[in-house]
């Protein structure tokens, strides 16, 4: 995740574990706050979502090698899920 964090210019964690779900936003890889219990929860799992820094990455992302990429990866990983989404 550290990597991810510095390349992004705004990243969210949630965490699902022992009942509760917690969470952090960061912009720049700089916390902007602790990390909070925002629910309850009986599910267990982490979600990260972020936004690539345009500053870092300035050509076009190629959303279809992308996705074919997390195709293999989530048949590999049957426990791992990996989503992307893109405007």
């Amino acid at each position: 995740m550290a990597v991810v964090n510095a390349l992004s210019s705004n990243l969210s964690v949630e965490i699902r574990r022992e009942g509760r779900v917690f969470n952090q936003d960061y912009k720049q890889g700089i916390p902007q706050g602790r990390l909070r219990t925002i629910g309850i929860t009986q599910d267990t799992g982490t979600s990260i979502t972020f936004l690539p820094d345009n500053k870092l990455f300035r050509l076009a992302i190629e959303y279809d090698i992308l996705a074919a990429q997390v195709n293999i990866i989530n048949g590999a990983y049957p426990d791992l899920n990996i989503c992307i989404h893109h405007e």
